[in-house]
């Protein structure tokens, strides 16, 4: 049974997740009961991985920036150049962005980031509309509740000028 159970699976995904069975038999719902739970919990899997990943990254971007930027930081005081201060930062964030792809986290969520990758993904043909969906709105929910991490461990730090929430603000 173990055998016809695989090939029935085999079948189901070569058809791109279709069920093109002849007769309804338990071993048929089986196969797509098996299919439906892996699907579901890919998707939830997944999207915690986005959400952990795109919460990290915000967290690791204000912490950095605010490490470099605020004035009463030391490491601010010891770099008298705002380039290089910038400098430090980029590959701060650089590195942040490397260690989440090769995370567990990363690899749960194909390191989609923000939903600019998502959407390169989804426009390559190589994510559906639905998930890309689920992609985009934990992005945007890891995004916001790093940002609010960040503001309740360092307060007006992060919230004031200079940092004033890691606002990109045209010059």
């Amino acid at each position: 049974m173990s055998d016809r159970l695989n090939e029935k699976k085999s079948l189901a995904r070569r058809n791109n997740g279709g069920f093109h069975f002849s007769s309804f038999t338990l071993e048929n719902t089986q196969v797509f009961l098996i299919l439906a739970m892996k699907d579901r919990v890919s998707i939830a899997t997944t999207c915690h991985g986005v959400l952990e990943c795109s919460q990290f990254f915000m967290i690791a971007a204000g912490m950095v920036t605010c490490l470099f930027e605020y004035p009463s930081s030391p490491v601010h005081q010891a770099i008298a150049n705002a380039d290089l201060c910038r400098l430090f930062i980029g590959i701060a964030m650089g590195l942040t962005a490397i260690a989440l792809i090769y995370s567990p986290w990363g690899k749960q969520s194909g390191a989609h980031i923000n939903p600019a990758i998502t959407l390169t993904f989804y426009r390559l043909g190589k994510v559906k509309r639905q998930d890309a969906l689920f992609y985009i709105l934990f992005q945007c929910l890891g995004g916001i509740t790093g940002v609010y991490v960040v503001v309740f461990l360092l307060r007006n730090i992060f919230t004031q000028p200079p940092i004033n929430y890691i606002v990109t603000v045209p010059a």
